[in-house]
């Protein structure tokens, strides 16, 4: 007699010759190559960043970052409220406001009569009082 159905044995020859076919389908040389120039373009990074790592230049670079924020501390602390600097720049800012108040009425001058610069200001018309009339 021989049987109609798969059995166990069968099943896992057919289940282990699918998972080979699909194990050559892949394409693991390339694959693998890929890794390889990977693991090539990482190591020559690795010696580029230990250069770097360990060149006299990066020593120095946090003791040039501290000096540049204690020099904007300073720079700073010139413009706070009562320092000289801060004196001298709101007394610049007030004269400018008193300039502008002086200047303003110019400015209207100029703007109604914008030739009086070069002309003399336009002669109003006198006003002539008018005659009572007798009463």
């Amino acid at each position: 007699m021989i049987p109609s159905t798969a059995d166990g044995f069968t099943q896992l020859t057919d289940q282990m010759s699918g998972f080979l076919n699909k194990l050559n389908a892949l394409e693991i040389e390339k694959t693998l190559a890929s890794i390889d120039d990977t693991l090539a373009s990482f190591s020559s990074l690795a010696g580029s960043t230990e250069k770097i790592v360990s060149s006299a230049n990066i020593e120095s670079v946090p003791k040039e970052i501290t000096e540049s924020l204690e020099e904007l501390q300073t720079t700073l602390q010139s413009y706070q409220k009562g320092s000289p600097l801060y004196n001298d720049i709101q007394n610049a800012i007030q004269s400018m406001e008193v300039l502008m108040k002086q200047i303003q009425p110019l400015a209207e001058e100029l703007s109604e009569h914008p030739n009086i610069l070069i002309f003399d200001k336009p002669d109003e018309d006198d006003v002539q009082p008018k005659a009572r009339g007798n009463e």
